[in-house]
């Protein structure tokens, strides 16, 4: 983290489909953390905020699409909690901080439960917004802070993406 961008970089082939690349570690610093190259762009974060010249909404979306690809069978992921757990997870704590709205938190953590076993697994950014999305001067699309990627539900990471928006 300490102002180290670590990502994947995703270039655009010449029929436009998204072509996802991992990067390969530039270096070590301690036992647990890999150094890599710095990934080319400006967060998509400002972009957002003062406008101007953006890449198309099917291209961020279809960076989730990109993803399970670029990593393959090249790593070992952990499993991400299950959504039923995480929705649990966070309605409690919704609750603990304003128990006003502990009620709706919990019927919406029980209607994401129900609906769960619905989901097929598959590798997730797990920390999904848009400052983990820079933009090359030729639009050119990378991925940073991967600490969380894992095997999880693919609407993990859309939701984070819309939330952080919305906030």
């Amino acid at each position: 983290r300490d102002g180290v961008r670590r990502g994947l970089n995703i270039a655009s082939t010449v029929r436009g489909s998204p072509q996802v690349g991992l990067a390969l570690p530039a270096g070590r610093l301690g036992h647990d953390v890999l150094l890599f190259e710095e990934a080319p762009g400006t967060s998509l974060r400002p972009l957002l905020l003062r406008g101007g010249s953006l890449p198309r909404p099917e291209r961020i979306a279809a960076l989730l699409d990109v993803l399970p690809a670029a990593v393959g069978d090249s790593l070992e992921l952990p499993g991400a909690p299950h959504p039923a757990d995480r929705a649990r997870s966070a309605a409690s704590l919704i609750e603990r901080l304003n128990p006003a709205a502990g009620s709706p938190a919990r019927r919406i953590a029980d209607e994401v439960a129900s609906r769960a076993g619905r989901f097929v697994p598959r590798v997730v950014h797990g920390d999904l917004y848009e400052a983990q999305i820079l933009v090359g001067e030729d639009f050119s699309l990378s991925l940073v802070d991967l600490d969380d990627l894992a095997i999880g539900d693919p609407a993990v990471d859309a939701g984070s993406f819309c939330a952080h928006l919305v906030a």
